[in-house]
């Protein structure tokens, strides 16, 4: 069985830096969102491990934006090979929505 969606997200914010993975929190609050979606609010990210972020981008976004919102955030921040390994990741688990492949 390959990589659920959840899985690829909590491995692409391990690969980030402790200041690459305190700049994604802050983006991720401040990013621009769809239409019928709302912005995880700071507080909710405060103090949070990388599960419990790939957790909240999941509750708030669902998989497919969820991924699409990861995949923006990460290049807001310079973090285009853990961008990359991201969409890899979700390719070889046969998981990514089909905007991404």
């Amino acid at each position: 069985m390959g990589l659920t969606v959840r899985d690829a997200l909590v491995y692409a914010l391990e690969n980030l830096e402790k200041m690459g993975f305190k700049k994604f929190q802050k983006q991720l609050h401040e990013i621009e969102v769809k239409e019928n979606y709302r912005r995880i609010p700071r507080g909710k990210l405060e103090d949070k491990d990388w599960g419990d972020v790939a957790d909240l981008i999941r509750e708030y976004y669902k998989d497919v934006y969820g991924v699409e919102v990861t995949l923006q955030v990460l290049d807001k921040i310079n973090e285009r090979q853990v961008a990359e390994e991201l969409q890899e990741d979700l390719q070889k688990g046969n998981r990514t929505p089909k905007t991404f492949t």
